[in-house]
């Protein structure tokens, strides 16, 4: 029932295109309930279908009907019975709006003053590779730093990813050490105690510095695994 709310929730107006629909009699061509419906039906699938959850979030596939539904709107005749329908999506999706504004507001900041000042200090350092948690910050610090972050897969293959996303299912160190991980950012209200884990792993954690909930430590692998400075 959650994910049939949420993928509901993602674009109303277009729940109620079928019914004004059948109160006019006028549908669109076949191709465009094709592509209508089989839009919906894959974002079903990837929720539902355990086997294809690794496809990503289902619900966000809702995005690509936002086209499909303004064509079909176009198909709908000027009567006012659908022109009342078109009403009831406008308020449907101005709902939607509102809560998920509320929503969003409620979400603890991932960004905030205190990770700006870690991501100045990592910025002052030489340059390494960075491993941050949770990988919702790890965009703002490749953006913001010189360093190369543990984040991204577009393009390399879900092999890459197998271990580590969505769910990690190997200790950190494993990644750590795999990429040649120099320093570590993370929050700690996200994962408390986190350099104490890694020396629990074997990671020789050296300098850590606190920034509010947000911990800066430096990972001392091997001399032999650690970044050229004219590498990548």
């Amino acid at each position: 029932m959650k994910h049939l709310r949420v993928v509901l929730s993602y674009a109303p107006a277009n729940m109620v295109l079928p019914v004004a629909s059948m109160l006019t009699a006028s549908w669109p061509p076949v191709w465009l309930l094709v592509w209508f419906g089989g839009t919906y039906l894959w974002a079903f699938a990837t929720l539902f279908v355990p086997r294809l959850r690794c496809l990503g979030g289902g619900h966000l596939y809702v995005f690509n009907t936002a086209a499909v539904g303004a064509c079909y709107v176009a198909w709908l005749p000027g009567t006012p019975a659908a022109v009342g329908i078109l009403g009831i999506s406008v308020l449907l999706t101005a709902v939607s709006l509102l809560m998920a504004w509320r929503i969003v507001r409620a979400r603890p900041a991932a960004r905030d003053e205190m990770f700006d000042q870690a991501v100045v200090a990592l910025s002052a350092s030489p340059r390494g590779r960075v491993a941050v948690f949770p990988l919702q910050s790890a965009e703002a610090v490749a953006w913001a730093t010189h360093h190369a972050v543990l984040w991204g897969a577009h393009g390399y293959g879900f092999s890459h990813l197998r271990g580590f996303f969505p769910v990690l299912t190997q200790p950190v160190s494993t990644f750590l050490r795999q990429y040649r991980i120099n320093w570590m950012l993370y929050d700690d209200r996200f994962w408390p105690c986190g350099s104490d884990a890694l020396r629990r792993e074997g990671i020789d954690v050296g300098s850590e510095r606190s920034f509010g909930h947000w911990r800066l430590a430096e990972c001392l692998l091997p001399s032999e695994s650690r970044l050229d400075a004219r590498g990548a």
